[in-house]
């Protein structure tokens, strides 16, 4: 693989975990502020409810989500480059 399209594979794997994560981070706020507002009848619509989700979830994830590709990036980097060493722990009984 050319230098320049495992540039855009890491790129394209970072973009889609942080613009991923937090999309389905906020739908999942979204859906639980619903219920937990349904429960606890807040007196917030639906509409504004739902939104409060998405958009708290969303940034939470979204903080994680940067740290995340970051880290899938590099992981992947090194058992590209290192594909026969696999880290062991220390005071790990060995498989071999």
């Amino acid at each position: 693989m050319s230098r320049s399209r495992e540039i855009l594979s890491y790129l394209g794997l970072f973009l889609a975990l942080a613009l991923g994560l937090p999309l389905v981070g906020g739908l999942l706020g979204a859906g639980v502020f619903l219920v937990v507002g349904w429960a606890l009848e807040t007196g917030y619509t639906a509409g504004e409810r739902a939104w409060s989700g998405f958009r708290h979830l969303g940034f939470l994830t979204l903080i994680w989500a940067l740290g995340i590709g970051v880290v899938a990036c590099v992981r992947r980097a090194y058992r590209k480059h290192h594909p026969r060493e696999t880290p062991a722990r220390e005071g790990a009984p060995s498989r071999g």
